[in-house]
């Protein structure tokens, strides 16, 4: 199991909490982001079969579904968007994370180790 913690922002994160923490951070830069632009800037491939957010809708169905949480889903963990809340996927690991990382970075934002 990889317990690498990520620095962003002056915090020092899980995979999980950091994925949520630059999303959120994405959204507050660029507060006019739709869903659309969001799943433009960063494709559900980036994660895998899950994808980087889901709305809050399907993340509830997937947990209805499944009894598995595979997304923040809490009040203060939930994104909105002008047309619609999302909730982050919570399921990163070694296999995925650099992808994300790559794409946090051709943003510009500053990530460490």
């Amino acid at each position: 199991m990889d317990l690498t913690k990520y620095k962003f922002d002056g915090e020092e994160l899980a995979k999980n909490r950091f994925v949520l923490k630059v999303m959120k951070r994405y959204v507050e830069d660029y507060p006019e982001t739709t869903f659309a632009d969001l799943t433009s800037t960063f494709p559900k491939r980036t994660q895998g079969s899950t994808g980087v957010f889901a709305t809050e809708e399907e993340a509830n169905e997937i947990f209805n579904r499944t009894g598995r949480k595979r997304h923040f889903v809490g009040p203060d963990e939930l994104i909105a968007l002008p047309d619609v809340t999302i909730a982050i996927c919570n399921q990163w690991g070694v296999d995925n994370i650099d992808r994300f990382i790559t794409i946090a970075q051709n943003l510009g934002y500053d990530i460490g180790r």
